[in-house]
């Protein structure tokens, strides 16, 4: 391959990376999408391109895991942030009071009954609070997408799986995921 050739394909799983790292922060930018198209255009790079477009959705969805584990200690420290998040949550306490005073609908009380335990929060916070379940809840949604991984990003760092189990768990997860959409598509194409 000629130098141009090498740096035109490094600069495409540099820019990879950087979509896939926006995809994780922005719902929005479809990460598959991303994947599909560059592997299309350059169906010898598949494999390089999953591994970019992994690691980028990985390192977003570890800086949402430190928000969520950090983020109020962090915010608390200083004073004027403090008293907004203080004045957000007594706000937001006032509202649920009101909430609790009115009758619910009978067709969201009927929702509520029908969603499986498995997808309410606590449940959830519950699983991720443990070290092997954490794990595999977090490798089931970076591969499969159910629960979503930037939920299940946020309720791990909340709940403080360690940091090592999540990532292993999702850059497991999102490697498999990535892999069986490219190849396919690196396949068809040459």
């Amino acid at each position: 391959m000629s130098a141009a050739v090498e740096l035109g394909s490094a600069g495409l799983l540099f820019g990879v990376l950087g979509a896939g790292t926006a995809a994780g922060l922005v719902p929005v930018i479809n990460a598959e999408a991303v994947l599909t198209a560059a592997t299309a255009g350059n169906p010898h790079l598949w494999l390089g391109l999953a591994v970019s477009l992994t690691v980028g959705q990985c390192f977003a969805k570890v800086l949402i895991y430190l928000t969520a584990r950090e983020g109020p200690q962090r915010l608390h420290s200083d004073g004027r942030v403090g008293r907004l998040v203080d004045r957000v949550r007594s706000r937001a306490r006032a509202r649920a009071r009101a909430r609790s005073i009115r009758p619910r609908p009978r067709w969201v009380a009927g929702l509520a009954a029908r969603t499986p335990s498995w997808l309410r929060p606590e449940h959830l916070l519950r699983l991720l609070a443990r070290p092997l379940a954490g794990t595999s809840v977090v490798l089931l949604s970076a591969t499969v997408g159910l629960p979503p991984l930037a939920a299940v990003s946020v309720v791990a760092g909340t709940a403080r799986l360690r940091l090592p189990l999540f990532i292993a768990g999702c850059l497991t997860g999102r490697l498999a995921r990535f892999a069986l959409i490219a190849w396919p598509v690196a396949h068809l194409v040459t």
